[in-house]
């Protein structure tokens, strides 16, 4: 009887807890779950996985979680962690962490603060699995901020990319390579782009705006007549 009592606590020690960020007071409120902080991590634990999630090797695994704590300890200021429920079953503990993530959403797929990069869930179990969708959502959340932050770049570079400057770089450009004669692999890029339907569209504007403007100028010359232009 002992016995089946000390196994039924040990199949029940388990919670789910969640890392707060001080430096983002709230509330914040997920359906009936209230923070007083922002949640930047949802998990499941038992014993002292709750002190664990912030060691190194921990970090090492989810360099978003990484990058959060390490600016929280350059504030001065300590990660806060909070149980959200105990003395549950690893199932029970495992279903509540995935509807928490569910409802709070993942920094990699923009729908919310958390820096988990699975849905919750796997456990140390598939672990090759897990790995491998923890690799892809980090891949995946730093396309996004770089993208981003591409994005902002090239808009910048546009506002202050006027006329006279892309002039001044067209002349120089055709300056430093006046005379040069073009590499193999230019040729081929060259002949490439000449043979797309968008070139020869672009082409054909042109030289009907030079025919235009030599119309108007009255030096247009006919190509039947171009022969005898010297004559």
């Amino acid at each position: 009887m002992i016995k089946e009592m000390e196994l039924e606590t040990a199949a029940n020690c388990f919670y789910v807890y969640a890392l707060l960020d001080p430096r983002k007071p709230g509330p914040f409120l997920y359906g009936k779950v209230k923070f007083t902080y922002e949640p930047f991590y949802l998990g499941k634990g038992s014993s002292r996985r709750i002190s664990k999630t912030l060691s190194k090797i921990s970090l090492k695994h989810n360099p978003l979680k990484r990058r959060i704590v390490h600016k929280i300890k350059e504030a001065g200021l300590k990660v806060i962690t909070v149980k959200l429920r105990e003395g549950l079953s690893e199932q029970k503990a495992f279903e509540i962490e995935v509807k928490g993530i569910k409802k709070i959403g993942l920094r990699c797929e923009k729908t919310g603060p958390l820096t988990n990069l699975t849905k919750g869930g796997e456990g140390f179990k598939p672990v090759k699995r897990a790995e491998a969708k923890r690799k892809r959502n980090w891949r995946k959340a730093i396309n996004n901020r770089t993208n981003k932050r591409e994005k902002e770049i090239r808009a910048q570079q546009l506002k202050a990319w006027t006329p006279e400057l892309r002039k001044r770089q067209s002349e120089t450009i055709s300056r430093i390579k006046k005379g040069k004669p073009l590499s193999a692999k230019n040729k081929r890029n060259l002949l490439k782009t000449m043979k797309t339907t968008e070139y020869k569209e672009k082409l054909s504007k042109a030289m009907k705006a030079v025919v235009a403007r030599k119309k108007k100028e009255g030096t247009y010359i006919p190509p039947c007549l171009y022969k005898y232009r010297y004559v």
